[in-house]
């Protein structure tokens, strides 16, 4: 009789320990987001003699549309990480004092 709760490991699977740094700062910086969409760009001009010129704009446009969504995502993340670091993050005393409640008459 079988056990459900096995876990069936395949012999070839190799479990890795995570050795990497914990993450620190930003994985994608404009300089490496504009290098890669360069990159793109030159990839898809060197296929422009083996594809057809209605599919070699429309990728041209895919790309140019990715590469504007993908600065503008950035720039978004840029600005919400500065007003976080703008932002304070100890409340004041103010917001922990308990007054008295005024229940006299009106």
């Amino acid at each position: 009789m079988t056990r459900t709760n096995e876990h069936l490991e395949h012999p070839g699977t190799v479990q890795r320990r995570e050795t990497q740094a914990p993450f620190e700062g930003p994985a994608l910086t404009f300089a490496r987001a504009g290098a890669m969409c360069a990159l793109r760009e030159r990839m898809l001009a060197s296929l422009r003699g083996d594809i057809g010129i209605s599919l070699h704009d429309a990728l041209r446009r895919k790309i140019r549309h990715e590469r504007s969504s993908l600065f503008h995502t950035m720039e978004a993340e840029a600005r919400a990480e500065a007003a976080r670091r703008m932002s304070s993050p100890v409340l004041k005393s103010e917001y922990f004092e308990r007054k008295p409640l005024d229940i006299g008459p009106f």
